[in-house]
């Protein structure tokens, strides 16, 4: 018998062991859970009985006082408040090839026709790819207004 084998004969004892071990703290680890959650309360029962005290009375309510007169103010326009889900984007990406890859920061976004409304302000560099033609690289600033960019491909020179 060589020592390759003789060691592989005690080695296995060893990890039907540890695996009944294992497996014992696990269900100690249950059972200590179990009784350890406090007990799950019962809802009273409902009753038909009818109370036999009459209910406290109500006080009479106070009388609300009329509010100010304002006067009305003149050439005001007013606006409904959009949503916060119908945001406008913030970023939109068209191009001349339908499928272009859109990266802001090396990190890909999507393909074009691309729209975004979250994208974290201050200045970003955006790269729109497309295979087979020049990729187009600009660094551009997000604000408050919305940065529309449309992309026109030049084809690429094929390689010697």
């Amino acid at each position: 018998m060589s020592l390759l084998e003789h060691q592989a004969e005690e080695h296995a004892p060893s990890c039907a062991g540890r695996f009944a071990v294992i497996g014992l703290i696990a269900i100690a680890c249950g059972v200590a859970a179990y009784f350890l959650m406090p007990p799950i309360e019962e809802p009273a029962p409902i009753t038909a009985a009818a109370d036999p005290s009459p209910p406290p009375p109500t006080p009479a309510p106070e009388p609300a006082a009329p509010p100010p007169a304002r006067k009305p103010a003149r050439d005001v326009v007013t606006q409904a408040v959009p949503p916060s889900f119908l945001l406008e984007p913030l970023l939109r990406v068209t191009s001349d090839v339908s499928g272009a890859s859109v990266f802001l920061d090396r990190k890909y976004l999507g393909t074009t026709p691309f729209e975004a409304a979250e994208v974290p302000l201050g200045r970003h560099r955006l790269n729109v790819w497309a295979e087979g033609y020049e990729s187009f690289a600009q660094y551009i600033e997000i604000g408050d207004d919305p940065v529309v960019i449309d992309v026109r491909f030049r084809e690429s020179a094929p390689r010697r």
